[in-house]
């Protein structure tokens, strides 16, 4: 469990422990993206990557796609909410 009072660089995850420590380094930068951007950026890269080596497996292309649209779609809003917080 994470202790709530502590900085993000003090917290105790629930994998920490089966980290090494490149890992651990590279979870405590993971930490300080905020928003979903490069999650989506990353996606896309993968969906065509998947689409050149792989173009009989529809299935991964659809539910590569299908995350994408989700995440962009979640963005959105979240972009929204924070520009008009009140929803009006």
């Amino acid at each position: 469990m994470t202790r709530k009072n502590e900085p993000r660089s003090k917290k105790i995850g629930f994998y920490s422990k089966t980290l090494d420590e490149a890992e651990k380094l590279v979870l405590e930068e993971a930490r300080e993206v905020e928003g979903i951007d490069e999650e989506i950026v990353l996606l896309r890269v993968t969906l065509r990557d998947l689409i050149e080596n792989s173009p009989e497996r529809f299935d991964l292309h659809l539910k590569v796609a299908t995350t994408i649209a989700r995440l962009v779609g979640i963005a959105t809003t979240s972009a929204k909410t924070r520009r008009n917080p009140s929803g009006k």
